[in-house]
């Protein structure tokens, strides 16, 4: 159940939407919206990324944690 709460989340998060008013926003007031869903739609993605990895993959990752430099999947 854990695993279908944290994809919607990903998929919600990769869905995001910048909603920008073009009456209201400025242009500061515009970035600071468009950094944010594009950050969302990071964070979604390497979510599911995580939620696509093999149970073996997520064990040698977690092991490599206290490493000084992990190596990265991605």
């Amino acid at each position: 159940m854990t695993d279908n709460r944290l994809r919607l989340l990903a998929n919600w998060l990769e869905s995001s939407r910048a909603d920008i008013d073009p009456y209201y926003d400025g242009q500061l007031e515009s970035a600071i919206k468009n950094a944010k869903a594009e950050t969302k739609k990071e964070i979604g993605s390497l979510l599911q990324e995580i939620l696509d990895m093999s149970d073996e993959d997520v064990i040698k990752q977690v092991k490599q944690l206290g490493k000084e430099e992990p190596e990265l999947p991605f």
